[in-house]
């Protein structure tokens, strides 16, 4: 253990792992020390402590209560059954607000009417889009958390019960054709359309034109030699180079990136159409959950939490998948 004194002059002990975790990993670099952070934590513990004792001590005695009434209605008899439920349900309420572990309901005052505000989120808290929840303990949940920001749509397609007698292992060349057909079709249907009632299904390589004073044009050039710009240029939001040609370009539809990937010059496979790769933005968000603390239970278990975290946080978490292979985070998009 680690002993340090407070201002108060109180001693907090700290388990020597996690005093070390503190000192050479998590405040590395920061203006902070390893004794300044506890100090401030022993500061928190001083103050709350007793309310929190407070509190957990009514925790087995809410429990025994509870324990009492159903031990008592077992023994009058009572049996749940579907018939019962409701009538169960409310008689049980009734019981916890009379014991004061609810509080009874009160129709709200219009004179306790209150205003709130914000502050200024992150702009993926904006966005409709999915969230992952990943427990912090599991490093190889946390790294595919974070790299389903940006997943494949030609894999999801591939890998769909969409057109299950098309079988991907039998005949792969059928089900990629598919691929590519699908996904064509959502892009026109959802995403972008060009002008002359061109679709990417007619495109086979793209560029970049500048204009002068004003924003980089996304260009598509057609089978049959003609070129096309999409009917909303405002969707057309980044692209790189390699060399003098177009290496990949982004799309936003609704607020959420596509990322097309070109083959070289520009252009999509000449017999499928496929783009090297289209990454779409997925899981915008994820909750890194520290409330399976069930499974910490020790100053070990918490380092690999806090490890876990800190890695994620800093883009160098990896971990082992369940196949044995390697995971590692992706780098950011640029």
């Amino acid at each position: 253990m680690v002993t340090i004194t407070l201002e108060s002059g109180a001693s907090v002990e700290i388990a020597e792992v996690l005093y070390e975790f503190v000192r050479d990993e998590a405040v590395t670099g920061t203006r902070w020390t390893a004794g300044q952070i506890f100090s401030m934590l022993g500061e928190l513990v001083q103050e709350f402590e007793p309310k929190h004792r407070e509190l957990m001590a009514k925790r087995p005695s809410s429990q025994d209560q509870i324990d009492q009434y159903y031990i008592s209605k077992r023994s009058a008899g009572w049996a749940p059954t579907q018939e019962s439920a409701s009538q169960d349900a409310a008689e049980f309420e009734r019981f916890l607000v009379d014991i004061g572990y609810l509080k009874p309901e009160r129709p709200p005052k219009s004179t306790l009417g209150f205003s709130m505000t914000t502050p200024q989120l992150d702009a993926e808290m904006d966005q409709n889009g999915p969230e992952l929840v990943t427990p912090v303990t599991n490093a190889s949940m946390a790294v595919g958390a974070a790299n389903a920001r940006w997943c494949s749509l030609y894999d999801a397609y591939f890998l769909s019960d969409i057109h299950p007698e098309i079988d991907g292992e039998a005949n792969r060349p059928a089900r990629l054709r598919m691929v590519v057909e699908k996904t064509n079709e959502f892009l026109d249907a959802h995403v972008a359309q060009w002008e002359k009632c061109v679709g990417f299904n007619d495109i086979k390589s793209y560029s970049v034109r500048s204009t002068p004073g004003g924003p980089s044009q996304l260009i598509g050039h057609t089978i049959d030699g003609a070129e096309v710009g999409l009917k909303e240029s405002g969707k057309f939001v980044g692209f790189n180079k390699a060399g003098e040609d177009l290496s990949d370009f982004i799309l936003v539809d609704n607020g959420l990136g596509l990322h097309f990937q070109l083959y070289d010059g520009g252009h999509v496979n000449e017999e499928t159409g496929q783009f090297k790769d289209l990454m779409v933005e997925s899981a915008i968000t994820n909750i890194v959950d520290f409330e399976d603390a069930v499974a910490i239970v020790d100053a070990e278990d918490m380092m690999v939490a806090l490890r876990n975290y800190l890695s994620l946080m800093n883009g160098s978490l990896r971990a082992n998948g369940s196949r044995g292979n390697l995971k590692t985070m992706n780098s950011d998009k640029t």
